[in-house]
């Protein structure tokens, strides 16, 4: 009976392999075979008889089996890997037969072993992709040579199918099995370096030996995803759901400190209070450390998670640390230094765009509300399924998005002719970017994945120069920030920041007074000085002919673009929800179509400054 079994179910596993259909089966004890994508490839991993698990190597691949390290092991899954040497390599031209095994006789060299002239392409690209951990590791060592006769249990077929055989030995730099002893992070780093250099030589392998069609090699991971990815995933997203990081370092009493500021005449650093903390930083700390992150063997997707929780790390620092000197240091972390080049550029704005005369504005914050409720509708229409809240509060110093909801000052008025570019800033990025994370099954895209703040708030100033409300003040106003976060990292008093905007740049005192205290709040929140960092990284992007798509998707950072797109590719993540309304404006389109030609600042400063 159990003999009758294993074949049916040889026969099933044999039958999916014909059709090109995906498997993930436990072919016994010890055997795993995973085949996601019909490529014409097989890494065969042989996992060392101990407890120490290194398989994770090879788990975000699309294409694997994994096999004990032992002789002739791979002959209990010999039937498979004939088969689908046989049909892929029938319907494509070619194979790749990849072994990977640990060598303990080697400390440092990774040798690569290869079969027929025709493979060198192949293990050149191997090799070059492997050279950045080279330079890490100087003790690391990559050699290559040829087997004339190598012991191959399918040698015959292998030659018949026109398929070509590599293998991989390890060092026992990364792990060394036998003894179950490893070394962690230089093993994780190894493991991303690795997987990049599989789909490389991969890549490589299917453009130059097969017709298999493939367009990148980040195409090559996984269409599928570990349920361990999925719990990280929700963990991380409650632990940060538990706390609003920036409603809790923002202070509750601007208008009564700056009308005491005004009194004892801008001379006293005035006092700010702060939401209770509804959180123990401690604890979800705690908590944050708990999420499994290690379980996750895609090495794309453990990046996202790891990056993000050294981010929720550093905001729960910040949380205990308000009010203090070590809040500034730990802001610096998390929003990075201001180097020369920036304050440069925020130095030139401010004296080469002219100081306008404040316009007084005429729009209050209930006509605000109405012309949002009015973008609420226009999103409507492309999704019915679009929610969110608007909220006036008398307490809060600006317009905030939280969670996807906008809050508004209630005694806010506007210039009216910032209002369409203020729309677009807050709702057509923050809230728009909010709603199309929460439709992609990665749920930290609706809350944002690690250091996303930047590139999202250069995304709301392009849509303010793209719906045309980018004035002079404005950008002024983008530079003032960056001055301020100089000053305040250089322990300047906030009196005399705050006289630098008046005396020598011009502002308004009300106008100052705001946009140092943004920055002086909690110890030193110098979040502001992204927004024209921000915006000028997306003009580097837009510049280099890449698309808004991606940054429409959920909240991602520059460093994100990339893995985002593939993911999307290999069909994890979805096109945007919704999209904002410049996408479908003509003139818009147009401002878009000739910024990407401009081809340094200056231009972007004069346009502005007429």
């Amino acid at each position: 009976m159990q003999q009758t079994e294993k074949s049916t179910e040889e026969e099933e596993i044999l039958a999916a392999i014909t059709q090109e259909q995906p498997i993930q089966q436990a072919l016994d004890k010890d055997y795993w075979l995973q085949l996601d994508l019909p490529v014409p490839l097989l890494i065969v991993f042989h996992q060392p008889e101990a407890a120490l698990e290194v398989s994770s190597l090879v788990r975000g691949e699309t294409s694997y089996l994994i096999v004990p390290a032992r002789p002739d092991a791979s002959d209990q899954a010999q039937i498979y890997i004939d088969e689908l040497m046989k049909a892929r390599a029938g319907k494509y031209g070619s194979f790749l037969l990849l072994d990977i095994l640990f060598d303990a006789s080697s400390s440092t060299d990774l040798q690569i072993s290869y079969f027929q002239e025709k493979s060198q392409a192949t293990v050149k690209a191997l090799k070059e992709a492997l050279s950045p951990f080279k330079t890490l590791y100087n003790t690391l060592t990559v050699s290559s040579h040829e087997v004339t006769k190598p012991t191959l249990p399918n040698l015959k077929l292998l030659k018949q199918t026109g398929s070509i055989w590599i293998q991989i030995r390890l060092p026992s730099m990364f792990a060394r099995p036998q003894q179950e002893e490893s070394y962690p992070v230089l093993l994780r780093n190894f493991r991303d370096l690795f997987s990049e250099a599989l789909r490389q030589a991969s890549y490589t392998f299917l453009r130059v030996q097969t017709t298999y069609e493939v367009t990148h090699p980040r195409t090559l991971g996984r269409t599928t995803v570990d349920d361990a990815f999925w719990e990280a995933d929700k963990q991380l997203y409650e632990i940060e759901r538990s706390f609003e990081f920036l409603m809790l370092v923002s202070a509750i009493n601007l208008n009564s400190a700056w009308k005491k500021f005004k009194e004892e005449g801008y001379q006293k650093m005035p006092t700010f209070y702060y939401p209770i903390l509804p959180v123990d930083p401690e604890e979800r700390k705690h908590a944050l450390y708990q999420v499994r992150i290690d379980d996750v063997h895609d090495p794309t997707l453990a990046f996202l998670l790891r990056d993000k929780r050294r981010e929720l790390d550093k905001q729960l620092d910040m949380l205990r640390e308000r009010g203090t000197e070590d809040f500034l240091y730990s802001s610096l972390r998390l929003y990075k230094s201001i180097d020369e080049k920036l304050l440069s550029l925020a130095n030139m704005l401010l004296k080469e765009i002219p100081v306008e005369k404040t316009q007084k504005g005429t729009f209050s914050a209930r006509q605000f509300a109405s012309r949002v409720e009015e973008e609420f509708a226009y999103f409507q229409q492309q999704n019915p399924d679009f929610k969110s809240k608007i909220h006036l509060k008398s307490s809060i110093p600006g317009l905030m998005v939280s969670r996807g909801e906008l809050y508004i000052p209630s005694k806010m008025i506007l210039r009216d002719h910032r209002v369409d570019a203020l729309i677009q800033h807050e709702v057509g990025t923050h809230v728009l970017t909010y709603y199309n994370g929460s439709q992609q099954p990665i749920q930290l895209l609706r809350l944002g994945l690690a250091d996303y703040d930047e590139l999202q708030e250069g995304l709301a100033v392009l849509s303010e120069y793209l719906t045309g409300g980018m004035d002079p003040l404005r950008m002024r106003l983008l530079a003032a920030r960056v001055v301020v976060a100089y000053e305040r990292m250089n322990h300047t008093p906030f009196r005399d920041t705050f006289a630098l905007l008046t005396e020598k740049h011009k502002f308004h005192p009300r106008t100052a007074f705001n946009t140092v205290a943004r920055i002086y709040q909690s110890g030193g929140f110098t979040k502001d000085l992204i927004y024209l960092r921000g915006f000028f990284k997306v003009l580097q992007h837009l510049r280099k002919g890449g698309s808004l798509e991606p940054l429409l998707m959920g909240k991602i950072a520059v460093k994100h673009i990339e893995v985002i797109q593939a993911l999307r590719e290999r069909g994890i993540l979805h096109p945007p929800a919704i999209r904002p309304r410049y996408w479908f404006d003509d003139a818009a389109q147009q401002r878009l179509a000739e910024l990407r030609k401009k081809n340094n600042v200056n231009d972007i400063v004069s346009e502005i400054a007429s």
